[in-house]
């Protein structure tokens, strides 16, 4: 089982394909977007290929962009708030997949 957390996320923003017509300007400032969020969809992809859907538990809340910022502190309580909101949503799911047997002993895939 693989627990996948996130901080938030926010819709892309990349309209039809008439925006190709903005040009590099428009593209410069959202290339860096498409790439995280195909980086993002890419390994979480890979891990439920791997492991299956259903042993992949993603939480990662969905917010309006410009919400939360990576270098601003000013919506720290609010930022707060939503984790923990997400936590009691999740909890009960969370509870029954991770929590509820004893973890399988751990055995090393090869020795030094």
């Amino acid at each position: 089982m693989v627990l996948s957390l996130g901080c938030s996320t926010s819709p892309l923003d990349v309209r039809s394909a008439r925006t190709f017509a903005h040009g590099k300007a428009y593209w410069a400032t959202k290339a860096v977007d498409v790439f995280m969020a195909g980086q993002s969809s890419m390994s979480l992809g890979t891990a439920a290929v791997l492991l299956g859907h259903e042993k992949v538990v993603r939480i990662c809340p969905v917010v309006p962009r410009g919400r939360f910022a990576l270098d601003a502190t000013a919506g720290m309580r609010s930022l707060r708030g939503l984790g923990a909101s997400e936590a009691r949503h999740a909890l009960p799911r969370l509870r029954e997949l991770f929590f509820d047997q004893p973890a399988e002993k751990f055995v090393p895939a090869r020795t030094l």
